[in-house]
């Protein structure tokens, strides 16, 4: 009877073991919270606007960390500037001052002149216009005979200038039906050939009309390129897009066209590389499968600026130009077009153009190719189960140590592969997602210890009240045990 009583507690301590705590483990507990928590941070970060948003601020904070001086020691702007406009009166010039302009470039001895501006109409001022504009209008006649032949259109002018020169002109692609009618024209479209390797898809976009300049000028036969450009939905411009569809055929960025002439390159191919990745060769230049090129690298800060006034005047040494690649553009205030870029500053087309080239032109490019989330999906759901089991298995402060330790190294990692090779991987979703597990997996553990310490609190208890009733069990049957021992009392 003496055994039985003693095994009692036992009994009942098996009976009041706390259902719901100490059957399920630590890790069965933070489990099921991680995978939703990163399945929703996934779904965020994929398909939100505030996860691309978040993910292009990334994309910035990596280009602009990682970015080198461009080489400008070859490249020069010749900017119709404000200045200029009060020299030379009001846009449009008239196109025998372009010609002169373009005259005083190629007698200093530059390279190529890429010429950023659009003349899709005839130009106006010319006499064989006004003439005929003033007889129309008010019914006069104006002789000009004794103008020269060739000042009595502007645009031939022009046009004969261009012809004896090494320029570059551009056109616009047009994505929607043009409101008035365009001349037609047909630019040399890309000297692409097919290549060793099957690319990656490749889906360009796909222009719907083109908006050329007038039909003088684009006889002149100049080399040329699609001026298009557009921003991301934040407002920045990062991409360029290099090659566009247009009748069936596939048309160069005014940038592209620029560095074939200069490189002399006669075609080029398309290659695949890995994780969905494509590369226009020679050069090695990446882009993605809609042809766009990521515009890596920032300009040095003193970038070679010289107004059209100066030139047009003589007030430079116009040798400055030779062997130099010169954009020429529009800077004016209230006429250039600007945008902003990763940096945060606003720049004119015919810098974005510039700095394009540049880039195109280095050799070193900045790329994200189509499976670089990929990657950083898998390596981020690989860290956060290490996250979980070092949570479960190990104290608070070892866990913030671990976790600084991977913070660092994804930091270090992004910006080396960023920095040395070009690739673009972000660390901001891993960063995120480790970020987010951690504080509700720590919070977790502690409400999971909390409940258990309850539940063994209360069980102790209940055994010590048991453990109280079975010893006054044992003294109520210790005067019936010695009277079994000694029955004469």
């Amino acid at each position: 009877m003496f055994t039985f009583l003693l095994k009692r507690p036992r009994h009942y301590a098996s009976r009041l073991r706390p259902k719901g705590v100490g059957e399920k483990t630590l890790l069965r507990t933070l489990f099921l919270p991680s995978v939703l928590l990163t399945f929703s941070l996934t779904v965020i970060y994929l398909f939100t606007p505030t996860g691309k948003f978040l993910d292009l601020r990334a994309i910035d904070f990596l280009l602009n960390t990682t970015a080198r001086d461009l080489q400008t020691n070859k490249t020069v702007t010749i900017a119709i500037d404000d200045n200029s406009l009060r020299q030379y009166g009001q846009w449009p010039w008239p196109r025998y001052r372009i010609a002169m302009l373009l005259d005083k470039i190629q007698q200093g001895g530059a390279a190529i002149t890429a010429i950023n501006i659009l003349f899709p109409e005839p130009d106006q001022t010319s006499p064989i216009h006004w003439q005929k504009a003033l007889h129309h209008d008010l019914g006069y006649s104006v002789d000009t005979s004794a103008v020269p032949k060739i000042l009595l259109d502007h645009d031939a002018y022009l046009a004969n200038t261009l012809t004896n020169s090494s320029a570059i002109l551009g056109y616009e692609l047009l994505f929607s039906p043009p409101q008035t009618q365009t001349h037609e024209c047909s630019p040399a479209p890309a000297p692409l050939k097919s290549s060793a390797t099957a690319p990656a898809p490749l889906s360009f976009y796909v222009a719907q009309a083109i908006l050329c300049n007038n039909e003088t000028l684009n006889n002149a036969g100049t080399p040329s390129g699609f001026f298009n450009c557009t921003p991301d939905k934040d407002g920045i411009l990062r991409r360029l897009p290099l090659l566009l569809d247009f009748n069936g055929k596939t048309y160069p960025s005014f940038a592209l066209q620029t560095l074939l002439k200069a490189k002399d390159i006669k075609d080029f191919s398309i290659n695949t590389g890995p994780l969905g990745t494509r590369y226009i060769n020679p050069g090695n230049i990446p882009i993605d499968k809609k042809g766009n090129y990521l515009i890596s690298g920032q300009p040095a800060a003193k970038e070679a600026y010289i107004s059209a006034t100066e030139l047009l005047s003589d007030g430079i040494d116009a040798s400055l130009l030779k062997d130099k690649i010169v954009f020429l553009g529009i800077t004016a205030s209230g006429l250039a077009q600007k945008y902003r870029v990763a940096t945060n500053n606003n720049i004119s087309v015919v810098d974005i153009h510039k700095i394009a080239y540049q880039s195109l032109s280095s050799y070193r490019h900045s790329f994200r190719g189509d499976f670089f989330w990929v990657v950083e999906l898998l390596l981020t759901y690989m860290l956060t189960v290490l996250l979980l089991f070092t949570i479960a298995k190990f104290s608070t402060p070892w866990v913030c140590t671990i976790l600084f330790a991977i913070f660092s190294t994804l930091g270090t990692g992004s910006f080396y592969l960023a920095w040395g090779w070009g690739f673009l991987f972000s660390p901001l979703f891993p960063w995120s997602c480790l970020l987010f597990n951690f504080f509700i997996l720590v919070t977790l553990k502690y409400k999971y210890y909390q409940q258990r310490s309850a539940f063994d609190a209360g069980n102790t208890l209940q055994l010590l009240e048991t453990s109280q009733e079975t010893l006054q069990s044992i003294l109520n049957t210790i005067p019936d045990i010695v009277f079994r021992l000694d029955s004469n009392g």
